[in-house]
């Protein structure tokens, strides 16, 4: 998997604009407190959507890889595309961010834990805070909230709250 990921992150980078590199780590909210890991890639559309920008709004592609411990059984792999909304902040000499964003992902099994999910495609609503600390380096907090948005039988859905280190080149 890991390999894979490598692999699709070094060819991104030579055929398409890829912006940025990112690692999380965190936890889910439920009981357990599962575990989990989120490597992923941040593009940069080809062109500027001029009303956004004029509003200091900027799109962005979030793909990304996941792995979430499962306590009843194997890890559970994810991958999700999320098209985001970053909101840049300029206080004095530091640049804080806000990001948003809703996209598809899809999950290899339908359950974590005790947690029914009733569908491997779900949709990712994804919240971040950070602060840039240079051009090339950010860390955020990450909110994650997955569910199939009850077009299935079960929908327990599941949060996930990490800490995420995004390089920028």
């Amino acid at each position: 998997m890991k390999l894979l990921l490598l692999l699709v992150v070094l060819i991104a980078q030579s055929t398409v604009s890829a912006h940025s590199l990112y690692y999380a780590i965190g936890e889910s909210t439920a009981k357990d407190r599962s575990d989990t890991q989120k490597l992923g890639l941040i593009f940069k559309p080809p062109t500027n959507i001029g009303l956004l920008e004029r509003n200091n709004l900027y799109l962005t592609l979030d793909v990304s890889a996941a792995s979430w411990q499962n306590l009843y059984g194997p890890d559970l792999k994810a991958g999700a595309i999320i098209p985001m909304f970053n909101y840049p902040l300029r206080q004095q000499d530091q640049w804080w961010f806000i990001k948003f964003g809703i996209g598809a992902a899809y999950v290899d099994q339908t359950r974590w834990g005790n947690r029914r999910l009733g569908s491997n495609w779900m949709f990712e609503d994804k919240f971040e805070v950070g602060i840039r600390a240079n051009p090339n380096h950010q860390i955020a907090l990450s909110f994650s909230h997955y569910s199939n948005a009850n077009t299935n039988k079960y929908n327990d859905g599941l949060n996930i709250i990490s800490l995420l280190y995004q390089y920028n080149w």
